[in-house]
């Protein structure tokens, strides 16, 4: 069975700051196929072409045209071709419901950011592929 460290993970991140940390930090763990892209088109794009074994999704998504990231989850969700790919939600919004509606739309897990390091989601990201039977 392949290591998680070869999964392909994608994330659709707008912050260039957080896009450099989770990069360094999945680098830090032994991640070779890790992607980050800037807007949910972007994202749309390579889910579609590269079918990435997990993306990490940002629910805001600045300067994306009429796209969110619940809009993008649910795209990703309502594809036969990549349906079945986990999407992680990492996100600062607070809202009560939040994580309930994004695990009914389809997502695997509900992260709220400002709760965790970097490098603390990049370990349970880890932990997730691990016991998600990553297959490679």
């Amino acid at each position: 069975m392949p290591e998680a460290t070869e999964a392909k993970i994608l994330m659709i991140e707008d912050n260039k700051q957080h896009r450099f940390m989770y990069d360094f930090q999945f680098k830090q763990l032994g991640y070779k196929n890790f992607k980050a892209v800037t807007t949910a088109q972007e994202g749309l794009e390579s889910v579609k072409n590269d079918l990435p074994d997990l993306v990490l999704l940002d629910l805001i998504l600045e300067g994306t045209l009429d796209l969110d990231g619940l809009e993008v989850l649910k795209k990703i969700k309502e594809d036969p071709s990549t349906a079945n790919i986990p999407v992680i939600i990492l996100s600062n919004k607070r809202e009560k419901d939040m994580a309930d509606e994004v695990k009914r739309l389809g997502a695997a897990d509900y992260i709220l950011k400002a709760k965790y390091l970097p490098r603390e989601i990049v370990e349970h990201v880890h932990q997730f592929l691990g016991s998600h039977d990553f297959q490679g």
